[in-house]
């Protein structure tokens, strides 16, 4: 019994066996190997408390020695060192958050209860290091305080934009306190400045350019920019594009060609299929069925328009899941679109549909301003195709 109050000793107070130092808390800590292979069990302190560890894989105590260098500091502990012939221990387990073993009589061999010792579970706290603006204080009982040692103060993160000519073909665009900075190259036909104010100026040096264009085999053009004629120099007689295809026998002719198709090879003679209808089942015979819909109505749709000021939607019904759908008409270039006053819109050509003029002079008298278009007559003197739109220069 000597030993047996040796051990519960032993393992309440983390000291007894050996000759120990320890100092700090008491109780068992549950590992799964040899805690000498543990790093972090090397130090007996506020993280982990435990002087007694039960590996609880291979079934082995340890006792924890501070005196012995790191990676030997903790001795398995025999449970046979500990009893005697009126005692034993005896089943070692791990019962919820107790070590538990078996107290035995081996003179009577009576199981005399059980002895239970609390199991320390405490997690290791990971380290944790200072940053840029950030302090970090350990108590030494593994509490640590951070703290924020350059804290804002509302308006040290705000930056302005600012904006410099590092060259003569360069807006540099700045964001202030080291943000960087953007720049804007000239390219072709763009220019980059500065317009007097500190304000980078962006201007297009080509914004009009001049359009030529080349005649080509059968195809005259004459005139300058920006009034063209073009004209096909070989018209062609009406006939001489004109062929008719023959068959004769199996063979397909092309007039005016040397060269005919046989067709032989697709006379197979095996597409000769026949359709029949029963009930809503289509069927072609080798060809399968389809099943159709019988419903003589519920295909019908109706069309119907909304117009709004500039816009009008042209919308066909829904038929079942379908979306019968929309199509809108939107007003473009001298072109307005309204409400007619009924289910209809009203398409207007409100820029070209009253003036036609022989040449420019003559669109001049009618009204047409320089920039603005008309339609040639059929007897302008400019040689262009009745109704083309030219645009007044003068």
């Amino acid at each position: 019994m000597r030993n047996l109050i040796i051990i519960v000793a032993l393992l309440l107070a983390g000291q007894g066996v050996f000759a120990q130092a320890i100092t700090g808390g008491s109780g068992v800590c549950v590992v799964s190997s040899d805690p000498d292979n543990i790093t972090a069990m090397q130090d007996q302190d506020a993280r982990y408390e435990c002087v007694v560890a039960w590996d609880n894989t291979n079934q082995v105590l340890y006792l924890y020695d501070s005196t012995q260098s790191a990676g030997n500091r903790w001795t398995d502990v025999p449970l046979s060192s500990v009893i005697d012939t009126d005692t034993r221990l005896d089943n070692p387990r791990v019962v919820g958050a107790n070590l538990v073993f078996d107290l035995y009589d081996e003179i009577t061999d009576t199981d005399l209860g059980d002895v239970s010792v609390p199991i320390l579970d405490i997690a290791p706290v990971q380290g944790i290091s200072a940053g840029t603006g950030i302090s970090v204080t350990d108590d030494g009982n593994g509490n640590f305080t951070v703290t924020n040692t350059a804290p804002a103060n509302a308006t040290d993160e705000l930056q302005t934009l600012g904006n410099t000519f590092p060259n003569a073909s360069t807006g540099r665009v700045t964001l202030s306190d080291g943000g960087g900075n953007v720049d804007i190259v000239e390219g072709t036909a763009i220019d980059i400045a500065d317009d007097g104010s500190g304000n980078i100026e962006i201007t297009n040096t080509a914004p009009d350019q001049t359009v030529g264009i080349t005649g080509g085999t059968g195809i005259n053009v004459s005139g300058t920019y920006p009034n063209f004629t073009i004209t096909n120099s070989s018209p062609t007689n009406g006939t001489d594009e004109l062929q008719d295809l023959t068959l004769t026998g199996n063979d397909l002719s092309l007039t005016n060609s040397a060269v005919d198709i046989d067709l032989s090879p697709y006379l197979d003679n095996t597409d000769t299929q026949d359709l029949s209808l029963v009930g809503n089942d289509l069927s072609l015979t080798d060809g399968g069925t389809v099943t159709i819909d019988g419903d003589a109505t519920n295909e019908a749709q109706e069309l119907s328009i909304g117009v709004a000021t500039g816009t009008a939607a042209v919308s066909l019904s829904d038929v079942g899941v379908l979306d019968g759908g929309t199509v809108s008409f939107i007003e473009g270039d001298g072109i307005s679109i309204t409400s007619n006053g009924s289910n209809g819109a009203n398409i207007i050509n409100t820029e070209f549909a009253s003036v036609e003029a022989d040449d420019h002079a003559d669109a001049g008298i009618q009204g047409v301003s320089i920039g603005e278009y008309f339609y040639t007559s059929a007897t302008n003197t400019m040689g262009l195709p009745a109704g083309t739109k030219v645009m007044r220069r003068f």
